[in-house]
């Protein structure tokens, strides 16, 4: 870990909401606004759609006005389209006038490496990026093909070269040279692509849609992942995709934010009260290097279809969750026994998924009785070799994918 401000430690800090760097000084600087998930489905899209978009952003504008740049993931193709491809999960998608809302917030890019922008297909990527370079977003993290998926946004402010870099974890959404879809985190390649942009700008932004819906903490390949990216010159890595706020470090002087929460995600059933709560980032950076990082909590999608910043109260108490979390995440045997225990918790339920138990079975491993007329241990056994050897989860993958009906995702 890097020295902080000699008067709080940067965990100290995290609970105020601002952590300073050490060594602020005069020069050029900018300040960045990141918001995590953005799907405006929902009870959202008609007030995006038809021109009603303060009642959706309430005070936000006026917060991210006074940033120098503000981006968003937008989690879900804009498009009228509705050519749902084959793939696990729910398909997401909103009117593409919902773009003209996102740009109305104060929003400057939109991010769009994620597992959902493929959901419509080609036919959906292609429309959402066209809509929203219509509204005068910029766009990053996905494209017609990988070529163009995987092209950095390069952009000039205060005359610092900023460069942003969007990645997704491999799901249904991946670009291929041949097929459209979302930048792919792959460590090879993006030790290639962010050496070429490190080049070329003052300043790397990671902006990486990973991590395991509903678990507030990442697990230990992810945080390899995320400092592997700032050892490669990486300034600044913010994660997104959990759905739930996680905590944060900084690495080599380089923030790492392992998940900011929904920032607009509305939703039929009612959810735990995590899934309501979330933070904006706010950077102040310089040439190769951020001085200070704020965290900004908010509610999103309560009783109303909106963004509200939280009072000073509810603010402490989100910022001391956080600063708990990243405790967790600076700890790496108390992380590595919260990553055991949340995945004994799911190892029943991805058994059944990937044996497809019915739920009498599901009980029973639930419970420690493995179903022997299923499966036994050699079975298990040479599951786990398919899925752990790098060679044999290829020929795997492409088995799955050929007759699940499902288009290359890698």
């Amino acid at each position: 870990m890097c020295k902080m401000s000699s008067r709080d430690s940067w965990l100290d800090q995290i609970a105020t909401g601002r952590i300073s760097l050490e060594g602020e000084n005069s020069g050029p600087l900018v300040s960045l606004v990141v918001a995590g998930d953005l799907c405006p489905a929902g009870r959202p899209e008609t007030l995006l759609a038809h021109g009603r978009a303060a009642e959706v952003w309430g005070d936000l504008p006026d917060l991210l006005a006074a940033a120098d740049l503000s981006m968003v993931n937008l989690e879900c193709p804009l498009t009228n389209s509705n050519t749902p491809i084959a793939k696990s999960g729910p398909h997401l998608r909103a009117d593409p006038r919902c773009a003209v809302g996102i740009r109305a917030g104060g929003f400057d890019v939109v991010t769009l490496a994620n597992n959902h922008i493929l959901d419509m297909g080609e036919r959906g990527l292609l429309d959402t990026l066209a809509t929203c370079r219509e509204a005068g977003l910029h766009v990053v993290g996905a494209g017609r093909n990988l070529a163009e998926a995987t092209t950095p946004l390069f952009l000039e402010i205060n005359g610092i070269r900023l460069a942003i870099l969007a990645l997704a974890e491999h799901e249904f959404s991946i670009a291929t040279p041949q097929k459209a879809g979302a930048w792919p985190l792959d460590v090879i390649d993006n030790y290639y692509q962010i050496t070429q942009v490190r080049q070329k700008a003052d300043f790397v932004l990671v902006l990486l849609h990973g991590g395991n819906e509903y678990y507030p903490l990442p697990g230990p390949r992810l945080v390899k992942t995320c400092r592997y990216l700032v050892d490669l010159g990486t300034n600044a890595v913010i994660c997104h995709h959990t759905h739930v706020a996680s905590g944060l470090e900084v690495y080599r002087r380089a923030p790492i934010i392992y998940g900011t929460g929904n920032f607009l995600f509305d939703c039929r059933e009612p959810r735990t009260r995590e899934w309501y709560m979330g933070y904006l980032v706010k950077l102040d950076i310089q040439p190769n290097r951020v001085t200070a990082t704020q965290l900004l909590p908010y509610w999103q999608c309560q009783e109303q279809p909106s963004v509200q910043q939280m009072n000073a109260i509810e603010s402490k108490i989100h910022l001391d969750r956080i600063a708990d979390l990243s405790t967790v995440i600076g700890n790496p045997g108390r992380l590595e026994e919260e990553w055991t225990r949340m995945c004994s918790s799911q190892a029943p339920s991805v058994l059944a998924a990937v044996f497809s138990l019915s739920r009498f079975e599901r009980l029973l491993v639930r419970h420690g009785i493995m179903p022997r007329w299923r499966f036994d241990e050699r079975h298990l056994r040479r599951g786990l070799n398919y899925i752990a050897c790098e060679s044999l989860r290829s020929v795997l993958e492409f088995a799955l994918e050929k007759y699940g009906g499902v288009t290359r995702i890698a």
